[in-house]
């Protein structure tokens, strides 16, 4: 007999949520993801991005960060 899978839906954040736990502005955060930098999808019409995809964007975003030596001065 087959064990039952039950599937619970990803978490999903708006972009002002995101912005208001700061993880930057919605400006930003509209530029990372319009650059390919962090992946979003349109649930109604709003843009929402998963905890996977946030993960995703702060890790590559701490890489680049130490790859360039701390940011442009």
């Amino acid at each position: 007999m087959a064990t039952p899978i039950t599937l619970s839906p990803p978490v999903l954040y708006s972009l002002r949520a995101l912005s208001e736990a700061g993880y930057g502005s919605v400006e930003t955060l509209h530029r990372a993801i319009h650059e390919g930098r962090l992946e979003a999808v349109r649930v109604g019409g709003r843009v929402k991005v998963s905890a996977d995809a946030l993960d995703d964007y702060l890790r590559l975003s701490a890489e680049r960060y130490s790859r360039d030596g701390g940011g442009a001065r």
